[in-house]
């Protein structure tokens, strides 16, 4: 049986850094600066992350744009 690697639907900080293909800085500097891009969401209080799909229509905006 062929295993397959299921994409998680929420993007921790570091995660969101690779698949944007930025530093984590990066993604703390477009966070905090950028009103395009999506508000994170806090889990918990250590707990901080994107969803996915999110991050795709932000991608797809700059895109366009």
């Amino acid at each position: 049986m062929k295993s397959e690697q299921i994409e998680p639907a929420f993007l921790r900080p570091k995660q969101a850094a690779k698949f944007l293909g930025c530093t984590l800085r990066t993604v703390h500097n477009l966070a905090e600066s950028d009103p395009q891009f999506p508000r994170k969401i806090r889990v918990t209080s250590r707990m901080v992350g994107w969803l996915r799909s999110d991050l795709e229509q932000y991608l797809d905006r700059k895109a366009a744009a």
